[in-house]
């Protein structure tokens, strides 16, 4: 009688192509269908599930088996995922192409899945990168005083991205020939994907295919010193800039550096990055000349006014003169009664040096307009911008030569207000005609701020009773 190992290679091949291979990827409701995956318990549970045909023999499983496991590329989602679960070893080994899904949650059991593909030689991580970083970013704030993410992080803010979940377990994948990071996709509908020169594509890509920068080997011997000190001051000055200056924001914090990853026992190997400003600890000389030029050429930002504080107590007297640009993120606390914030904005006096100053508040100048919408009956409590607490102290400041109070939450209304067909004529009750009204007041505010700088203070200021009142 005819058997199937009768016919041709050629043509057991084709109907092994025909039978096992796909031309979409495979995901895991897929595979389980393929495979007739059911749950089973007691001493007869299935342990490895593979197509039915390679259970036919020996022969066919060996002849047969690439043509599902090679030919196919294979979605890992999920925290239980089925192919790396339930498939035997000496198949796992046979899938050199993979789609990974990271998601929010479980993504260490997803990178820990893919790390049992022996001999993947081509991963591709759909991935939101840009979502995920700003999950990160938001750790921490309270819901009161949460404050907006931007859509193009500084490359401060993009290393946080190595602090995300399941970073720990990608970096401690074996290197593998092909990495690439793509959308996500969801049905007909792709979106999110890598930050186009991001910490994912510039860092963690090429360390995971084994990219690693040459460093040449260190001549065996009596070791040089290079004369640092004897170069001239305009020298070392600039070389001091070099090092210290950060492209974009910094934003101050005792915690490990954002570009550690976070402690893992699959990172044996991963040690926390020294500061930058490790260099002032190399000797007196050079801490004296290097130590303002950090905040001299540096872009400071603080997520509110406590840290703003909490920094500027910290900082002696010489670094408190080298400060010059602040951008802080407004949030009052008031225990007993006591402005934290007006204690804060006390301090900036002590930046003498300060010359860029940002203040942004996340809508309390904007909550003074009140109403109902229903009947369009809106008025102002209170919405003079120099009520504020700590608006006062900023008056005080002097030399300041760009200094700024923004409300992002007035700028989101006032824009809406702009795009309306009726601007700017709207009725003297309505929420964008009181919009518009504290808008220009606010500017009036930064206009008479910045006037202060040059010691001519307005006192007439504080005491704009048609805002102040609501009229």
């Amino acid at each position: 009688m005819p058997d199937f190992n009768d016919l041709p290679k050629a043509v057991r091949e084709t109907i092994y192509g025909m039978h096992l291979t796909y031309r979409k990827p495979i995901n895991q409701a897929k595979h389980k269908k393929i495979v007739k995956y059911k749950s089973t318990y007691g001493p007869d549970r299935i342990k490895f599930f593979a197509p039915p045909l390679l259970a036919v023999s020996a022969e066919i499983e060996q002849e047969a088996a690439p043509f599902y496991y090679t030919s196919n590329v294979f979605i890992i989602e999920d925290i239980w995922p089925q192919l790396t679960t339930y498939t035997s070893p000496k198949h796992l080994k046979l899938v050199t192409r993979a789609i990974a899904v990271w998601g929010n949650t479980y993504a260490t059991y997803t990178f820990n899945a893919v790390k049992r593909l022996k001999g993947l030689t081509e991963l591709r991580i759909q991935v939101d990168e840009l979502a995920l970083l700003k999950k990160e970013l938001g750790k921490g704030q309270s819901r009161k005083n949460k404050r907006s993410v931007p859509d193009d992080p500084s490359p401060q803010q993009q290393l946080v991205m190595l602090q995300a979940p399941g970073m720990a377990a990608l970096t401690a994948l074996p290197k593998i020939r092909l990495v690439e990071f793509v959308k996500k996709v969801q049905g007909k509908i792709s979106y999110g994907g890598p930050i186009p020169g991001g910490v994912l594509e510039t860092q963690i890509a090429p360390k995971l295919m084994g990219r690693k920068p040459v460093v040449p080997k260190k001549k065996k011997g009596k070791k040089s010193k290079f004369p640092f000190l004897s170069l001239s001051a305009e020298l070392r000055n600039i070389i001091y800039e070099l090092h210290l200056s950060i492209a974009g924001t910094v934003e101050p914090s005792t915690k490990e550096p954002t570009s550690a990853l976070k402690r893992s026992t699959a990172l044996s190997d991963a040690n926390v990055p020294e500061s930058v400003l490790s260099l002032l600890a190399v000797n007196r000389q050079i801490h004296d000349e290097a130590v303002g030029i950090f905040y001299h050429v540096n872009a400071l930002v603080f997520p509110d006014t406590l840290h703003l504080h909490a920094f500027i107590l910290a900082l002696g007297s010489k670094r408190q003169e080298c400060v010059r640009d602040l951008t802080i993120h407004y949030a009052d606390y008031a225990p007993g009664g006591l402005s934290l914030t007006e204690l804060a904005f006390s301090q900036l006096k002590r930046l003498t040096g300060l010359r860029t100053l940002k203040i942004i508040l996340q809508g309390d100048i904007a909550k003074k307009i009140i109403g109902s919408s229903w009947n369009s009956n809106y008025h102002m409590r209170s919405a003079n911008p120099a009520s504020v607490r700590g608006m006062k102290e900023l008056f005080e400041l002097r030399g300041v030569t760009s200094i700024e109070v923004t409300d992002e939450v007035l700028d989101q209304r006032y824009q809406q207000a702009k795009d309306s067909t009726a601007y700017p004529d709207f009725p003297p009750r309505s929420r964008h005609a009181c919009v518009v009204k504290v808008h220009s007041a606010l500017q009036h505010f930064n206009a008479a701020l910045a006037e202060a700088q040059k010691g001519n203070v307005q006192d007439e200021i504080f005491d704009d009773d048609e805002l102040a009142h609501g009229r």
